[in-house]
């Protein structure tokens, strides 16, 4: 029987609860080292794919004091309807968020921020604090076919508090500060892929509205459009080709703390950080019209068996770039496009789990990444 038949198998074979709590070990040159703790179950029930229910608990703390707590519960096929659901609330607090200014061509300048240069203002003068309480739910309404309907309700408080002499401070733009985000989203998927974790083939296409009116509650008037393109090859054996466009323009009086957010269902952001172009610092390039390509290359080399839970470990190599635009007007040359590209290893646990060991490089240097069971 062909191997692939093999691990199908296994993976069908799961039934009822399956559970575990795990350490959370990050490493990102944005927040410094992070650590804490996570509780993963998941119900299969009969032997659904690829579970019924699964809930995340998780919460960490860095060393540049950043935190992350999450309770995230979804259901992918609820009661064999085919509805989705997902309910995420998190709470997020930065006492270093970065912003580097507005649109494409926003500089970044080291003497800023080193006292010992004739130029120094503040090693604060990239920074601000930020506290960030959240609530996102999705619903996924299958149509004919591959096709689905999304639609959904987030909210997301911003509390901003800028330093003394910083650049927050100087420019002050829209939300400085603070304010609530009360939004919809609705949306349109194709999706072809093999399986929604540790995807190797298909396809994911999605176009997606957002509105976030001030009559729900929002401190301004904006809105927004993605498109979001994600493709999976598998031409031979552990071999996977991905590539992901994404291209998301907003209107309207967007607060800056929103300038980085894509409107997928993914809760992209960026330009800039480990989930979107990987050689530069968090929401290095802010926008209200933002373009990102990540192509990759992955090749699973090994597979075995723990405990009864399957580990695959991948080599990765990956190419990032983007551009974004400050408002509807020329930003810079139109051919400005930030690069940036690495590699690394990533290890899939049991399917719905991911340590990821990454390096990125730009011209702005080197930044590093290691996420140790975070949700794939």
């Amino acid at each position: 029987m062909p191997r692939a038949v093999l691990e199908q198998e296994a993976l069908d074979s799961k039934r009822g609860l399956s559970w575990g709590a795990f350490p959370i070990i990050t490493y990102n040159s944005d927040i410094g080292l992070g650590l804490g703790l996570g509780l993963a179950i998941f119900d299969y029930g009969e032997g659904r794919r690829p579970y019924r229910h699964a809930l995340l608990l998780s919460g960490f703390i860095s060393t540049e004091l950043a935190q992350k707590h999450t309770i995230d519960w979804s259901a992918p096929n609820i009661g064999g309807s085919g509805l989705s659901l997902r309910v995420k609330t998190q709470f997020d607090r930065q006492i270093d968020a970065m912003y580097f200014g507005l649109g494409n061509l926003a500089p970044y300048d080291p003497r800023y921020t080193n006292p010992r240069n004739a130029a120094f203002v503040s090693k604060k003068y990239y920074l601000f604090r930020h506290s960030t309480p959240s609530l996102n739910t999705q619903l996924r309404i299958p149509l004919s076919g591959p096709f689905e309907l999304w639609a959904g309700y987030s909210f997301r408080y911003h509390l901003v508090e800028p330093y003394q002499d910083s650049l927050l401070s100087i420019e002050r733009p829209l939300g400085v500060d603070g304010g609530v985000t009360s939004m919809l989203h609705f949306g349109l998927i194709l999706d072809t892929r093999d399986r929604p974790t540790a995807t190797s083939a298909g396809h994911w296409i999605e176009l997606s509205l957002r509105a976030s009116p001030k009559l729900l509650g929002s401190s301004t008037n904006f809105g927004g459009l993605t498109l979001a393109d994600h493709h999976f090859f598998n031409p031979v054996g552990g071999l996977v080709l991905a590539n992901r466009v994404l291209l998301d323009m907003q209107i309207g009086s967007v607060p800056f703390s929103e300038l980085n957010q894509f409107g997928d269902t993914a809760m992209t952001d960026g330009l800039g950080g480990a989930w979107s172009m990987r050689g530069f610092s968090a929401n290095r390039f802010i926008g209200k019209i933002k373009l990102l390509i990540n192509p990759e290359i992955r090749y699973r080399f090994l597979t075995w068996r723990w405990w009864r839970q399957r580990f695959d470990l991948s080599v990765v190599g990956f190419l990032d770039a983007g551009r974004v635009w400050r408002d509807y007007a020329a930003d810079g040359p139109l051919g400005k496009i930030h690069v940036s590209g690495g590699g690394g290893l990533r290890l899939v646990w049991d399917q719905n789990f991911l340590a990821r060991f990454e390096v990125g490089g730009s011209r702005e240097g080197p930044r590093f990444f290691v996420e140790i069971a975070a949700p794939y």
